[in-house]
C-alpha cells in the first residue's frame, strides 16, 4: 500500500505521489512508464508501495519532472522512517502486555532499576538488566536451556522461568569474582556443611564470600510467581561461574541441598552447559549425579546407612544422629522424606524455615 495510518501516524510512500502526478499528467501508467524508462510493472509496484524507490527512478524523475533528485529519496527515506515507527509501536503495545506478567518492582529492587511508572522506561529499564531486545524472546521454551512442558504447567511458565533464569545469570555477570579454582572450591564445599546448622539469611554473606574465591557468584532471589525453576547454573566464561537458588519450600534444608547440587554441577567444569533446576529434570544422568554428590556430602552414606539398620526414626532419633554427623536434623528429616522412609507431612517441625531476605542482596 502507499499510505499507511496506524493510529495518529500517517506513511506515504514515494508511489502516493507518483500516481497523483501521473493523473495531473492525464498520462496512463504505460505511457509514464515508457517516458521513465522503467516496465509497467515495475511502475505499478511502485505505485502500490510493493518496491522503494531506486536511485535510477529518482534520477529519471528529477530530469522527467525537473525536481531534484533528492525530493524523491527524502520520500522514500521519510516513508521507511515512518513505517519503523509504527512497527516500534505495535511492538512496544505487544511488549506492554508481557511487561503486565512482570512485577517491575521486584526487578527495580534486586537490580537497581530505576524507579519509574512510565511503562516504555520500565520496558527500556528492564532490556538493559536482562540483556534482551524484546520480553517476547523469553516465550520460547529453548531460549535459555531446554525447559520441558508438562500438562501441569501454569499459563505462562516457559516466559517466567525464562525471566527469572536471565535475572540470575544477568545479576551474577556483575558480580565480581576471583578465578575459579576447583582445588579451592572443593575445600569450600566441606567448609559449608558447616553452615547448615543456622539460618542461611545469617551466613548468606559469608558463603557469598568463601564462593566468590573460589571463582563462583551465588545469587539468591525469591522465585518468580508461575516459575518452573528455582536455581540455575551457567557458566560466564571458563573462570567465572554464576549459581542462582530461590526459597523454594521455604526451608533451610532445600536451600542447602540445592546450593550442594549446583555445586556440584560447578565441579564438573562444563563451561558450555546450562543446568536448570526444576522438578522437571531435564538431563537426567547429570541431575542424578549432582543429586548423588550433594547427598553423600551432606550425609555420609555409610553413617546413614548404618543408622538405619536401627533406627527407630523418632524425633529424638533423627536429632541425635544428626548431632552425631554434625548436620541439621531438618537435613536428615529432608533425606529420609526424599528416600520414602518418611512422608513429606512428617517430621517437618525439625526443619529450619527459610525465607529470602530481599535486605541481602
Amino acid at each position: 500500500m502507499s499510505k499507511i495510518e496506524y493510529k495518529n501516524i500517517i506513511a506515504f510512500h514515494p508511489g502516493y505521489y507518483i500516481a497523483d502526478v501521473i493523473e495531473d499528467l492525464g498520462m496512463t501508467q504505460a505511457e509514464f512508464a515508457s517516458r521513465l524508462d522503467i516496465t509497467p510493472k515495475n511502475l505499478s509496484e511502485l505505485i502500490h508501495g510493493k518496491t522503494s524507490m531506486s536511485n535510477k527512478v529518482a534520477k529519471n524523475l528529477s530530469a522527467m519532472l525537473g525536481t531534484s533528485v533528492e525530493v524523491w529519496l527524502e520520500l522514500q527515506k521519510s516513508y521507511d522512517a515512518r513505517l519503523i515507527e509504527i512497527e516500534q509501536l505495535k511492538a512496544q503495545e505487544k511488549e506492554l502486555t508481557y511487561l503486565k506478567k512482570l512485577d517491575y518492582s521486584f526487578f527495580q529492587t534486586i537490580g537497581r532499576l530505576k524507579d519509574t511508572k512510565n511503562k516504555s522506561e520500565q520496558l527500556s529499564e528492564l532490556y538493559r538488566f536482562l540483556k534482551i531486545s524484546a520480553l517476547g524472546l523469553f516465550e520460547s521454551p529453548n531460549f535459555i536451556a531446554q525447559f520441558r512442558r508438562t500438562e501441569l504447567d501454569k499459563p505462562d511458565t516457559d516466559f517466567i522461568s525464562n525471566v527469572w533464569v536471565q535475572t540470575i545469570f544477568s545479576l551474577g555477570t556483575d558480580q565480581t569474582t576471583d578465578r575459579f579454582s576447583g582445588k579451592e572450591l572443593r575445600k569450600v564445599i566441606k567448609e559449608l556443611r558447616a553452615y547448615t546448622h543456622r539460618d542461611p539469611n545469617e551466613v548468606l554473606g559469608e558463603v557469598k564470600e568463601k564462593l566468590s574465591r573460589c571463582g563462583v557468584a551465588l545469587i539468591v532471589i525469591p522465585s518468580l510467581a508461575r516459575s518452573g525453576v528455582f536455581g540455575a547454573t551457567k557458566w560466564i566464561d571458563r573462570d567465572k561461574a554464576v549459581i542462582g537458588l530461590s526459597d523454594r519450600r521455604k526451608t533451610a534444608d532445600t536451600f542447602w541441598f540445592s546450593l550442594f547440587h549446583e555445586l556440584a554441577h560447578v565441579l564438573d567444569h562444563k563451561t558450555t552447559q546450562v543446568y536448570i533446576l526444576s522438578d522437571q529434570k531435564l538431563d537426567e544422568w547429570s541431575e542424578e549425579k549432582a543429586d548423588e554428590m550433594a547427598r553423600d556430602l551432606l550425609i555420609p552414606p555409610k553413617e546413614y546407612e548404618n543408622w538405619l539398620e536401627t533406627a527407630d526414626l523418632s524425633a529424638s532419633d533423627i536429632t541425635a544422629f544428626a548431632k552425631r554427623i554434625d548436620i541439621h536434623p531438618g537435613i536428615v528429616v529432608g533425606r529420609l522424606q526424599k528416600d520414602e522412609y518418611l512422608s513429606y507431612a512428617q517430621m517437618n517441625s525439625l526443619k529450619m524455615p527459610f525465607i529470602i531476605d530481599n535486605r541481602q542482596d
